[in-house]
């Protein structure tokens, strides 16, 4: 097994995009952000600093979820897998049990 990515503050929920790139959270304190990091791990770019994430996903439209603990949500994204930034937040008792 080798390292992919060093330096990242509590990984959290890795989800490779079509593209091959990756999608994390990262859950310290100092971070709670979402990143897109490139296929060979060279390159990284904040896109969403919300506070405290611990989950992502994707469903099969694309659309990108981070469950999000400072603020007990949901959030999600229609673009975020594109580097857009087009998000909403939606209830934690909608979404998340």
């Amino acid at each position: 097994m080798s390292i992919f990515i060093r330096d990242v503050g509590f990984p959290e929920a890795p989800v490779r995009l079509p593209d091959g790139d990756f999608l994390f959270v990262e859950m310290s304190p100092d971070r709670g952000w979402t990143i897109r990091v490139s296929a060979d791990g060279s390159k990284r770019t904040v896109l969403a600093k919300t506070g405290r994430p611990n989950g992502l996903a994707m469903d099969r439209n694309g659309f990108v979820w981070v469950a999000e603990t400072a603020k007990r949500a949901c959030s999600g994204c229609r673009s975020m897998a594109n580097s857009r930034s087009s998000r909403i937040n939606a209830r934690a008792s909608r979404f998340c049990s």
